[in-house]
C-alpha cells in the first residue's frame, strides 16, 4: 500500500528515527534531501515535492522485468556506448525537495558529469518505471510531471499485467505518449534511435 508520510520537526539521528515513527497527521512539512539522507537504510522510499512516499518490496515479476530490461540495455550499450544505465536503488536527486528512484535510469554520454558518488544530480535522460498497483498512479501522474519539470527526455512505463511498454517523449506541454509496444513488437526510442529491444525479451 502506498503511504505518504508527513513529518513535523527535524530528524534526530539515523539510530533513533524510523519511517514508522513519523506522524501521518501533523501539519504539512516540506522535507529536504538532507532529511532523506538521515533516514536509516532498509525502507523503499522517495521524496517528492517535500513529501515522503514508501512502498512495499517489489514482486518477483517486477524484478524479473527490471532485470530483463537492464540486460537488454547493457547489450545495446556494449555495441553502442551511448551512455550508462543503472538499476534501483539509485538516487536521482532532482532538487532540494525531490529525490526519486526509477526502476532503471539512463544517462547519455554527454551528461555523465551529473553522476556523483551519491547518485544522479539532475534529471535522467530516460527514466523507466515498472508499474505496480501500489505505485501506478504515482508513476503515471506525479512522477511523470516531475520528470518533465526537470528535463527528462523520455519516460518508459512498463505494464507487467498487460505486458505493454508505453514510451513517453518530451514535447512542449509535457512527456506525451509517443507509442505503446506489445508482444511481437520491437521497442524503439526517439532519444536512442539505434535502440531496438524485443518486447518478448522484456516479459520472458
Amino acid at each position: 500500500m502506498q503511504l505518504a508520510i508527513r513529518w513535523e520537526g527535524l530528524l534526530a539521528s539515523r539510530e533513533h528515527v524510523t519511517l514508522e515513527s513519523m506522524s501521518e497527521t501533523t501539519a504539512r512539512v516540506r522535507f529536504t534531501y538532507d532529511h532523506y539522507c538521515q533516514l536509516p537504510e532498509g525502507d523503499r522510499r522517495e521524496l517528492i515535492d517535500g513529501e515522503f512516499y514508501v512502498t512495499p518490496a517489489p514482486t518477483e515479476k517486477h524484478q524479473r522485468i527490471c532485470g530483463n530490461l537492464y540486460f537488454e540495455l547493457r547489450l545495446f550499450l556494449e555495441k553502442c556506448p551511448a551512455g550508462r544505465a543503472y538499476t534501483a536503488p539509485f538516487d536521482v536527486i532532482l532538487d532540494k525537495y525531490s529525490t526519486v528512484q526509477p526502476d532503471l535510469t539512463f544517462i547519455s554520454t554527454r551528461r555523465l558529469g551529473v553522476l556523483k558518488s551519491e547518485g544522479l544530480r539532475g534529471a535522467p535522460d530516460i527514466a523507466i518505471e515498472v508499474l505496480s498497483p501500489s505505485t501506478r498512479s504515482r508513476d503515471e501522474e506525479l512522477k511523470r510531471a516531475l520528470y518533465f519539470k526537470h528535463g527528462t527526455r523520455e519516460l518508459w512505463l512498463v505494464d507487467p499485467q498487460e505486458e505493454l511498454v508505453s514510451v513517453y517523449s518530451r514535447q512542449k506541454e509535457g512527456l506525451e505518449l509517443w507509442r505503446t509496444f506489445c508482444r511481437g513488437d520491437e521497442l524503439a526510442s526517439p532519444f536512442l534511435p539505434e535502440l531496438r529491444i524485443s518486447v518478448d525479451a522484456i516479459f520472458r
